[in-house]
């Protein structure tokens, strides 16, 4: 089975020796309406370019978040550095919402520091759940998580401790992505062929 593609990090990871500043993750899924939202709002002058950020409240629940070391986040995903390091909005204010499984997210922000695939309860997760840390491994451009992710998928399928349903679940989350077109879908078609 060939590798998920991208660019491999090089060189010695980040440390955190050092005091280091931080980046914001809000998780926005399943969560009625976004509780902050930021701005820009252009200075009184036309001719300038410079703009300030407003962060501005509204009422409801506060979306999950994550914070988490900017070298970390930024030397395992190139999609979140192009992001944090941009003058686009998430670059000004080191903040991003994303609308993604916030227990997918959580194994993979956990996975930064760890290099394991954990849930919170310090088990492996389920098919489903490794499924969308793939997907998200995927979107992020994390070809080492991607990879880690799909051996512990076939090694969960394989050691018979996952339901019918649970392996048809993760069919559907596979069909689902990129229209059933990438190599989640050929090995949860695998994995249904090999329980009937």
């Amino acid at each position: 089975m060939a590798a998920a593609q991208g660019s491999e990090v090089k060189g010695e990871g980040p440390n955190l020796c050092e005091p280091q500043p931080t980046v914001t993750i809000y998780i926005s899924k399943n969560v009625p309406a976004a509780s902050k939202k930021v701005t820009r709002e252009l200075s009184s002058s036309q001719a300038s370019t410079n703009s300030t950020l407003a962060t501005q409240s509204t009422p409801g629940p506060q979306p999950p978040k994550f914070v988490i070391h900017k070298n970390k986040i930024c030397y395992h995903s190139p999609f979140f550095s192009a992001a944090f390091n941009s003058k686009f909005i998430e670059g000004m204010s080191q903040e991003m919402t994303l609308d993604v499984n916030l227990k997918a997210f959580g194994i993979i922000a956990n996975w930064m520091y760890t290099q394991d695939i954990v849930a919170s309860s310090g088990e492996p997760p389920d098919l489903c759940t490794l499924a969308q840390v793939w997907i998200l491994a995927d979107r992020f451009l994390m070809p080492k998580l991607q990879n880690q992710a799909m051996t512990d998928l076939i090694n969960l399928s394989l050691s018979g401790k996952s339901t019918s349903k649970e392996i048809m679940d993760c069919c559907h989350i596979a069909d689902d992505h990129a229209a059933g077109e990438s190599r989640l879908t050929l090995i949860a078609l695998l994995f249904a062929q090999l329980r009937l």
